[in-house]
């Protein structure tokens, strides 16, 4: 099911006991409108030439203060416009750079990345179990999103709740008890997770006077069952601070999981329940996850809920995490997506929002997928897949119209750490949709997607355009491939002329764009590339000029 390649789960025990305390980053990957093509190489008539791109490191954060508006020159946040439903999918590509592309001459291409995947909080309770036990099975929950995650090498979710047949199921109540079956460590399972973050504050629920730790562990043992490894959690503080550790094409990628939200759920010396997140314990298990790993990724079950900011307590827990070795930082609790940041070249995230749960808040719908890249054990760029769930947990990829609300408040929060991050936008279509086109076809359905994107009122008005125009799309696979570094199957070059909302001052009319008497910037050029993934196309605009 998975393409886990070489995979080993290990498991490292830490030599201690520790105790529980008392109770941006790179090339964005879109260019702004207006960016110049980078130098083109050669090819026969009737091409004049074929763009060459390398992608850059990230930029550095000046510090400087945010305005609200970028300066002319500066890329465009990317945020999504409303199209037909579920077509154009908006994927966000931070500023964390891909590995340098070789040169467009190079007979060999590069080594292909190897790419982990993380989820939002899964919960799998109340209303949503109500809807399972109806239906008999959990699986609807992940139709539509399965393909993205099973695509993963390794995907990993954050699960807070129970999953045991003992409590009995809650209905569609409002409650704090948070259980559901055992049927749902499967359905995990069949979606394509092989690791499952359990150090939360609800995965001790269990409702029942005599109810013990059973619930907990029955938690535990389902998922072993399934063979999802669990992570953060076990019979006493010690086996709860085990690191899973991973090996990926001979990386090992090590994951510790500990939480600070439920003081109940915390295990202790002779105590079951989860590792305790402070600043001793943090390091504790840094330091026994770097022994028996290449890389160590960090998930904290941390912080307050409802809210795109982290906390005073998360921003310090991040910077000791990053010290502690940290590399890399996925936070989860939050139930709304919040802030990602980089400190000291380590990209931290701090929340990813609710990707299972029946919450009914439009920002508590809503999620994202990330997916982190990494050349051996090098860091190599890192993907946002908006997602919306259901109140009985059906999950679809977001729209536009409502993957622009996750972006802008997403972007918005991280300027506000002085984040030099920006999000890019990528739309997809299944191949469902796709059938009958022609690649030509896919190309110009796509990149109205794109242009459509930045009809969005989200989007600031040196960005924002009401109307466009493609022109023609000429289809050439000498533009992508392995030179991009984004793995393009396919690639095109597009004309086009936009109409912005401020005809004057705009981003568009940079680089050869000419802006008319009308208020259209025409002559506009763009190189795509077009790859696939997940049971969908995807498309990323390469360069623009």
């Amino acid at each position: 099911m998975h393409r886990l390649r070489s995979l080993t789960i290990l498991l490292a025990l830490l030599s201690g006991a520790c105790q529980p305390r008392p109770a941006p980053l790179p090339d964005t990957g879109q260019p702004e409108p207006g960016t110049p093509l980078l130098p083109r190489t050669p090819h026969p008539a009737p091409r004049t030439g074929t763009p060459y791109l390398t992608l850059d490191t990230a930029t550095p954060d000046t510090g400087a203060p945010d305005t609200g508006q970028p300066e002319p020159g500066t890329p465009l946040l990317p945020r999504t416009p409303h199209p037909a439903p579920r077509t154009g999918t908006p994927y966000l590509i931070p500023d964390t750079p891909l590995p340098a592309s070789p040169s467009p001459l190079s007979p060999d291409p590069p080594s292909p990345l190897t790419t982990l995947l993380f989820s939002g909080v899964i919960v799998p309770a109340r209303c949503v179990q109500a809807a399972i036990d109806e239906r008999g099975s959990a699986d609807y929950i992940f139709d539509e999103v399965r393909g993205v995650i099973s695509e993963a090498d390794l995907a990993v979710g954050t699960l807070n709740a129970t999953i045991s047949d003992y409590p009995p199921h809650t209905g569609c109540v409002p409650t704090y008890v948070l259980v559901g079956g055992s049927g749902n460590a499967d359905a995990l399972q069949r979606a394509g997770f092989d690791v499952m973050s359990v150090a939360t504050n609800h995965i001790k629920n269990c409702g029942l006077m005599d109810c013990g730790d059973r619930a907990f562990f029955d938690t535990l043992d389902n998922l072993r069952r399934a063979g999802i490894k669990p992570v953060g959690a076990g019979a006493d503080h010690v086996e709860a601070m085990q690191p899973v550790v991973v090996e990926l094409d001979g990386v090992r990628f090590g994951i510790v999981s500990l939480g600070q939200i439920e003081p109940m759920a915390f295990a202790g010396p002779d105590k079951p329940g989860i590792a305790v997140l402070n600043q001793e314990n943090l390091r504790a298990a840094i330091d026994a996850a770097r022994q028996v790993s290449d890389v160590v990724i960090v998930m904290p079950h941390w912080g307050p809920e409802d809210v795109p900011w982290p906390n005073h307590i998360q921003r310090e827990l991040a910077r000791q995490l990053v010290e502690a070795g940290a590399d890399l930082v996925v936070g989860n609790h939050t139930h709304v997506v919040q802030a990602l940041q980089e400190i000291d070249g380590v990209p931290v995230f701090y929340g990813l929002g609710n990707f299972v749960f029946d919450q009914g808040l439009r920002d508590h719908q809503q999620g994202v997928i990330l997916k982190v890249y990494y050349d051996g054990d090098r860091f190599a760029g890192y993907d946002l897949i908006p997602t919306h769930v259901d109140r009985d947990g059906t999950l679809h990829i977001a729209d536009a119209e409502e993957a622009a609300e996750v972006l802008e408040r997403t972007a918005h929060a991280s300027q506000e750490l002085s984040s030099s991050t920006a999000l890019t936008y990528l739309p997809s279509m299944t191949h469902d949709d796709a059938a009958g086109l022609e690649r030509a076809g896919i190309f110009q359905h796509l990149f109205e997607e794109w242009l459509t994107y930045y009809t969005s009122p989200a989007v600031t008005n040196t960005g924002r355009i009401s109307e466009f125009e493609i022109h023609h799309i000429t289809l050439d696979d000498d533009l992508t491939g392995a030179v991009w570094g984004w793995g393009s199957e396919s690639g095109a070059e597009v004309r086009y002329s936009v109409r912005p909302i401020v005809p004057g001052f705009t981003l568009w009319a940079a680089g050869s764009g000419e802006l008319t008497p009308d208020g259209w910037v025409r002559g506009k050029r763009a190189v795509v590339g077009l790859k696939q993934d997940g049971g969908r196309y995807w498309m990323k605009v390469l360069a623009s000029d």
